[in-house]
């Protein structure tokens, strides 16, 4: 699935040592489908339990609803979306409350997650953190730098915590790219080709 080179020079007396091991890294498919369980559990270390209303019933919302399931610290409570039978359905089928506003659910959970189009992801995390919700925010953040900015300073006004899923960082084999790539382990880096 992906692929990096390093250059084969080694730098330091650790490198010369493995100077002889193959300078190309190869992630099979396999992996990759236990990189969600290696994310879940970096999640899943973050403290006390969390209740969780999704935001939004469509398609993100669904993945999102089934990871929370295999989490440790962090339940599905409740879910929003504005088309009441798809909440209603969408709700039954994970056993949890269903709502047409974020207002109705926020006094079922800790934390808002918001798998909502970009264009409103400013307008629900103000909403979220007015009802002085943490908030959990589908990628991309914003459509410009100045919702993103102004979704940040109304988290830090209310005093909730704000997070961007950008997941990829927590996977595993990024986070051994990362330790490769900074410590230098197998040589400079000349190139890297990621699929997800």
């Amino acid at each position: 699935l992906s692929a990096l080179s390093f250059d084969p020079q080694p730098t330091t007396p650790a490198q010369e040592a493995r100077a002889t091991t193959s300078k190309t890294i190869r992630f099979m498919t396999q992996e990759v489908r236990r990189t969600t369980r290696g994310f879940l559990c970096v999640v899943s270390n973050c403290g006390p339990m969390q209740r969780v209303a999704i935001v939004g019933c469509g398609f993100m919302g669904r993945m999102h609803a089934n990871v929370y399931r295999l989490l440790e610290n962090a339940t599905l409570a409740a879910v929003v979306d504005h088309r009441l039978e798809r909440a209603e359905k969408f709700g039954e089928e994970f056993g949890v409350p269903s709502f047409t506003t974020l207002e109705e659910a926020a006094g079922f959970v800790d934390v808002i997650d918001i798998c909502l189009p970009t264009y409103v992801h400013r307008e629900f995390t103000e909403r979220a953190a007015k009802a002085e919700k943490h908030v959990f925010c589908e990628k991309p953040m914003a459509l410009t730098v100045a919702d993103a900015g102004a979704m940040q300073a109304v988290c830090n006004s209310a005093g909730v915590r704000l997070m961007v899923g950008h997941c990829i960082r927590f996977w595993p084999e990024y986070a051994l790219l990362k330790k490769l790539v900074d410590n230098a382990l197998l040589g400079r880096l000349l190139s890297i080709n990621l699929t997800r």
